[in-house]
C-alpha cells in the first residue's frame, strides 16, 4: 500500500477510535 495512503487510513481510524 502507498505509504501516504497508508498514514491517511491510520488517521481516519484513530478518529473513529
Amino acid at each position: 500500500m502507498n505509504f501516504v495512503v497508508k498514514i491517511q487510513t491510520s488517521a481516519f481510524f484513530y478518529k473513529l477510535a
